[in-house]
């Protein structure tokens, strides 16, 4: 078994679509704009056969490593133990069962978390709660925007007060994949400010440190004010950190709802809105979420996901 580092983007797309649902984000990266910040690295048996291949990817101030296989038995750990070389002395991972155990001699395990990877199997459901998001907007149950990169700022703020630690990427909300609730109590009888956006043909994820942006401090109208009614602000978004119509593939991402908003359905109505218009114009749709969250888990199920695939967020660190 030898490991070798590969350029070849067919090969690397044969072997990760033998697998789409655990590899959308891997798929995701193979786009243009962020095919020069991967490496990718294939094992291959005695007689040059590829078996599996993993992807380092380049953020501005880390690395992470993505090594995700869950045949029985799995032939990560040959790859994983040729990758020493290749690796920083400080890195994030996302790793089967076993991954991080098969660096251990060289890496111990600064920090561990178990996630679930879930995917959408029936997209009856998804339907079934995005025709109750399309009905009439009422107080209880209001409406779904379509959001456009001219609610970046309404995006930011929302998710300062209402997921510090997101992951949320400005550029991402030019593919016209990020849909959002606004607040029923001070919503106006104006148009949806993502109603016109026509969605970009491409994009993919890339990982954000997190908004500083503060909520905006409020102010009245004055009745001579003849400018547009500023939009009400966001209550519950949901959007994506993978989206490539070239490889079929959606990861969804930073679905949040404001603390006072939770327990009435939004994230659900929102969740389901952008299934519906995602299934459209990919084949795959999935999203990664913590073990223990167990009422995120329970609303995807309800909107016709399953799980794929058990997975370790883990950060390492190369050993004295």
């Amino acid at each position: 078994m030898r490991v070798e580092e590969t350029k070849d983007r067919a090969l690397i797309r044969r072997l990760l679509e033998q697998d789409p649902e655990l590899h959308i984000y891997e798929l995701g990266d193979l786009d243009p704009f962020f095919w020069p910040r991967t490496r990718w690295f294939v094992s291959r048996s005695a007689d040059g056969v590829p078996s599996a291949v993993c992807l380092l990817y380049r953020n501005p101030d880390s690395v992470t490593l993505v090594a995700l296989d869950r045949r029985e038995p799995s032939p990560l750990p040959n790859l994983l133990a040729g990758l020493d070389d290749h690796l920083p002395d400080v890195f994030y991972a996302h790793l089967s069962p076993g991954g991080a155990e098969s660096l251990g001699s060289r890496f111990r395990v600064r920090d561990r978390v178990p996630a679930i990877k879930m995917a959408l199997v029936d997209a009856r459901a998804i339907e079934s709660a995005s025709i109750a998001a399309r009905e009439p907007a009422t107080a209880r149950q209001p409406r779904v925007d379509r959001l456009a990169p001219s609610d970046r700022s309404a995006v930011e703020s929302f998710y300062a007060a209402a997921y510090p630690k997101n992951w949320f990427d400005p550029s991402m909300l030019e593919t016209g994949c990020y849909f959002g609730i606004r607040d029923p109590g001070t919503i106006r009888d104006t148009p949806s400010s993502g109603s016109s956006h026509t969605p970009s043909s491409g994009g993919s994820h890339t990982p954000s440190s997190g908004s500083s942006h503060a909520p905006p401090s409020g102010g009245s109208d004055s009745e001579d004010d003849d400018s547009p009614a500023p939009a009400a602000p966001l209550v519950c978004v949901a959007g994506v950190h993978v989206f490539s119509p070239t490889y079929h593939v959606a990861a969804l991402g930073n679905i949040a709802t404001h603390p006072s908003f939770r327990r009435r359905g939004f994230g659900a109505r929102v969740t389901a809105e952008l299934c519906r218009h995602l299934a459209t114009r990919v084949k795959t749709i999935g999203l990664n979420v913590h073990a223990d969250n167990a009422a995120a888990i329970a609303c995807y199920r309800k909107l016709g996901f399953e799980e794929i695939a058990r997975f370790e967020e883990v950060t390492l660190a190369r050993r004295d």
